[in-house]
């Protein structure tokens, strides 16, 4: 399963590093780069209804065996897109492929992880990290060395194309979760009452990555002077520090309890965020993107384990409304922080993520009961 996180990431970390190019490639200010950035959960919304479906039908290695490949292209299409129908269409293709994997790889890492009896939620999110530092580093260095975001990201799919051929092929599928629904599987998967309140907490993981990966190069490039390829370090920066928190993630849940590690991992983030609000410096901004990595690396984890845990119908269900309706509250981040952006300044892009924040400290009360997982650590 690790190598599937890692594959998900490399296909489609790249493209936000080139971002800022592709920006400049079609002419667009920050309110239209906006909107056209809405187009990724647009798509990712209407797949994440049918994804349960999908995978429950299909069977998870089927869909990251046609869906990893899928994500590397349509991130060649956003990057060599002529015009911005072609890129809304790029991001539409990124956002359905992106959300159906999803779905499939953190559906199987929750029941390998029931069938082992430990933790390894947490983990294979950092492999994931690892993959999309990876990726990164690589867009920071084509960008130094001036590669056309084209022809880095039409190099990625063969290497996707080949991952997938080493580590999905092969790959073998554990038995699903026991439900109260039985066998029956909804076609739809709409959100319950049950799935709201880890949803609002698991949100502020998804907007402050999503803010982190499509304004922070711009954030730099716009507060302060420096070469375009410093501008670039944000994203790896932000993704090392994820990366280690989910490597550590599931010890620290161990040890101290869901409730005492969201509390302080969040309030960690915030920290962040304020630096990166008020910072005079490149380097303080750049410490205060790292932060946040560390604050939000295991929020989005902890919600799939606990939607995955709920029991009231296929696990698949659960986390396909969870991390769909994520989505959701996502649709209105990337316009309204390029609103900001253009109107008063990238900082205070930055400082509209703060009811997030206030929203994730409310509700950490209803990921707790239900991020322990009823085996044994």
């Amino acid at each position: 399963m690790n190598a599937v996180f890692f594959l998900q990431a490399v296909a489609s970390g790249g493209m936000f590093t080139r971002i800022p190019d592709i920006q400049r490639s079609l002419g667009l200010s920050e309110t239209e780069l906006g909107l056209i950035l809405a187009a990724q959960p647009v798509g990712g919304f209407f797949s994440f209804l049918v994804a349960s479906a999908i995978t429950e039908r299909q069977g998870a290695r089927t869909v990251c065996l046609i869906g990893l490949p899928m994500l590397a292209i349509a991130s060649f299409i956003f990057a060599v897109a002529p015009n911005l129908s072609m890129a809304i269409i790029g991001l539409l293709l990124f956002g359905m492929s992106f959300s159906v994997v999803n779905v499939a790889m953190n559906v199987e890492a929750d029941r390998v992880e029931a069938a082992l009896g430990r933790r390894i939620m947490s983990r294979c999110h950092g492999f994931w990290s690892m993959g999309f530092l990876a990726a990164s580093i690589l867009g920071v260095l084509a960008t130094a060395l001036q590669v056309s975001a084209g022809l880095h990201l039409g190099l990625i799919v063969p290497i996707v194309v080949l991952g997938v051929i080493a580590t999905v092929v092969p790959m073998s599928e554990s038995a699903a979760r026991l439900h109260r629904a039985g066998g029956k599987t909804s076609v739809l998967s709409w959100p319950t009452l049950a799935t709201m309140g880890i949803v609002c907490f698991g949100l502020l993981g998804s907007v402050v990555q999503g803010g982190t990966q499509n304004w922070s190069v711009i954030y730099m490039r716009e507060t302060f002077v420096v070469p375009d390829w410093m501008d670039a370090l944000t994203i790896p920066v932000f993704l090392v520090t994820l990366t280690l928190g989910r490597m550590f993630g599931d010890g620290w849940l161990n040890r101290f309890g869901v409730r005492r590690v969201a509390v302080g991992l969040v309030s960690c983030a915030f920290v962040g965020l304020a630096l990166v609000v008020v910072s005079p410096s490149f380097w303080l901004s750049l410490f205060g993107f790292g932060l946040m990595g560390l604050g939000v690396s295991i929020i989005f984890p902890m919600m799939v384990t606990a939607a995955a845990a709920l029991g009231d119908r296929a696990a698949s269900a659960n986390v396909a409304a969870a991390t769909m309706t994520t989505g959701i509250g996502m649709l209105a981040v990337p316009p309204i922080m390029g609103y900001m952006a253009d109107t008063f300044g990238m900082r205070a892009a930055y400082a509209v993520l703060v009811p997030a924040f206030v929203l994730a400290y409310l509700t950490i009360r209803h990921i707790a009961p239900r991020a322990q997982p009823p085996h044994k650590t």
